[in-house]
């Protein structure tokens, strides 16, 4: 992987001699999967919008849950091990963008998982305060937990039967 990122770094040659067979092979895997991408986006929103919204990352799978349930109890056990918080940083950001991946307002994602992110690097970095009560910190992140949860419920259906 960190030879597709130097070859990102080089300018994304479709032909760079420093890479090898297999990673030139993915390489241009990686160039049709983008184009690909910006082109299904480009037949739903006008050009300027495309920009905006594309973001093609490597995510690894394991870092995700099977679903909703499974996403917000995770965040929240990462919240409450007694272990290395920061050694979680990905997995909270990846859980994160998958709760708030149906969310249309991008703005709103991106500040539900803001407080998530914050919240827990905060925690990340109580280690070096040994001074530090971490329970504050914890406490924080599981309210924007909370706050995720809330915000990323699925739409509740009421029954007009009932009277």
């Amino acid at each position: 992987m960190d030879r597709l990122e130097a070859w990102d770094d080089r300018g994304l040659k479709e032909h760079d001699r420093k890479l090898r067979k297999k990673d030139s092979w993915r390489a241009g895997l990686w160039l049709h999967a983008e184009e690909a991408g910006i082109a299904s986006l480009s037949k739903v929103y006008p050009p300027d919008e495309v920009i905006r919204k594309f973001d093609m990352q490597l995510i690894d799978m394991a870092d995700w849950a099977p679903d909703r349930a499974a996403a917000v109890e995770a965040l929240r056990s990462i919240a409450n091990a007694d272990c290395d918080f920061d050694r979680n940083m990905r997995r909270v950001a990846a859980l994160c963008e998958q709760l708030t991946d149906q969310l249309t307002d991008d703005f709103a994602a991106r500040g539900l998982m803001a407080d998530v992110t914050i919240a827990h690097t905060s925690l990340s970095l109580a280690k070096f305060d040994h001074g530090r009560p971490v329970g504050p910190l914890r406490q924080a992140m599981l309210a924007a937990i909370d706050r995720l949860e809330i915000a990323t419920a699925p739409a509740t259906q009421t029954s007009c039967a009932a009277a």
